[in-house]
Parts: C-alpha cells; structure tokens; sequence
C-alpha cells in the first residue's frame, strides 16, 4: 500500500472516530449491556431503539436530512461470531459517498484500543460498496458499533441510502432513537 494510500485511509478513520466521539457525546455516551440478559430488549442500552430478531443479514434504508447527520447502531453477535462487515448502497441520484465506522463496542482493558474499521462507498445505486470489516474470536457474543455518514459526492440533501450489515453468525441489531 502506497504511503499516500495508507495516510488517506489513515485520514479515513481518524474523522469517523472523532464523529463515533462527537455521536456518543451528543447521545449521553456509551452505557453498558447487561449479556447476561433473557429479555433481546435488555440487550442494548435504555436509550437505544427497538432491537431486530437474530438474524445474518440486515438492512434498512436510512435517510439524510443534511450531510452532518449521523446514524449509529448497536449489534450483538452471536456465539461463534468472528466476522462482521458494513457497507452501503446510495439511495437517491447516484454519487453520494456513504461511510461506515465499525468498533468493537465495550470489553476492551482499560488503556487498550477497540479494534476499528472505516470505509466510504462508491456512490453506486446498483450495488453495495464500502465494506468495513472486523474479524476475529473476540466477536463471538460480544457487540459492535456502527456509525453511518457521509462521505462525499453530489451533497444533494435531504439523501437516502441502505446500509447493510452480515456477520457467520446471528446478530440483533438495535438502532439509536
């Protein structure tokens, strides 16, 4: 990877996590997830919305009422999960730009860093693009957040688009209220 490549990607990822930062701020922060819980609703945080049966997949359309907004989902992998991935399909005139910020959401010692993943998308309306991607063992029955935004393009707004997320095994995906 070309040191401009890699500084890009790395530019990438430094603003979704400074917006990950602002989102969780502006929402009254992060609170903890009781796992340990029967009840699928007590899965995520109070102030979350409602949570999706276990599933593989899972898409939504989202929309955009000016190019700062932000949606932010909260999703528990199932056991034996090592992989997930987000990406994005635009919705409206082709050439907007969708990003996904992935993080391992909680668990984490003290001083060490959440794994992370960041992409933009294409703009295409035909397929999905800009997957960002996590693997590994510490998935399994643990959870993930995803913030979505825009990137770039033709910053036509109010704008739509359909995020997608897949995982090896069944997740519940809550979204933000």
């Amino acid at each position: 990877m070309s040191m401009n490549k890699a500084g890009r990607r790395g530019g990438v990822v430094a603003i979704f996590a400074a917006l990950l930062g602002l989102a969780l701020v502006l929402s009254g922060g992060a609170a903890s997830a009781n796992p340990g819980h029967a009840n699928s609703r007590a899965l995520a945080p109070a102030h979350l919305g409602v949570t999706s049966p276990a599933i593989r997949s899972y898409q939504t359309n989202l929309n955009f009422a000016n190019p700062f907004n932000t949606h932010i989902f909260t999703i528990r992998i199932g056991a034996g999960g090592s992989t997930f991935t987000a990406d994005t399909l635009d919705g409206g005139q082709p050439g907007d730009h969708w990003g996904v910020f992935v993080m391992r959401y909680g668990g984490t010692p003290l001083g060490s860093n959440n794994p992370t993943a960041a992409n933009c998308g294409t703009g295409s309306t035909n397929a999905f693009s800009g997957d960002a991607s996590l693997y590994g063992s510490y998935l399994s029955g643990g959870f993930v957040q995803v913030v979505v935004t825009h990137c770039s393009g033709i910053s036509s707004f109010p704008a739509g688009l359909t995020v997608r997320f897949r995982s090896n095994a069944t997740m519940r995906v809550t979204q933000r209220t």
